[in-house]
């Protein structure tokens, strides 16, 4: 099943620790700005399916990952 968002948002939070990066890091990285990345380590708001494919290419997991309903990331 999808993630919650307050699980997308510590998803997103782990994958930063497990890398020692910041919001910034994962900015550079990814196009997205760095107040899109705060949002969604809050839990204010989720990636669309295009910041899902973002994430995952910046993370190096599968694009499989990403869901197509905008509720993102899966275990």
């Amino acid at each position: 099943p999808a993630l919650t968002d307050p699980d997308i948002a510590s998803w997103i939070k782990r994958q930063l620790a497990r890398r020692e990066w910041a919001a910034v890091d994962l900015s550079r990285r990814t196009g997205i700005s760095t107040g899109a990345i705060s949002e969604w380590t809050t839990g204010k708001r989720i990636p669309s399916s295009q910041s899902c494919l973002r994430l995952a290419d910046a993370f190096g997991v599968d694009p499989d990952t990403c869901s197509g309903d905008h509720s993102c990331i899966r275990l």
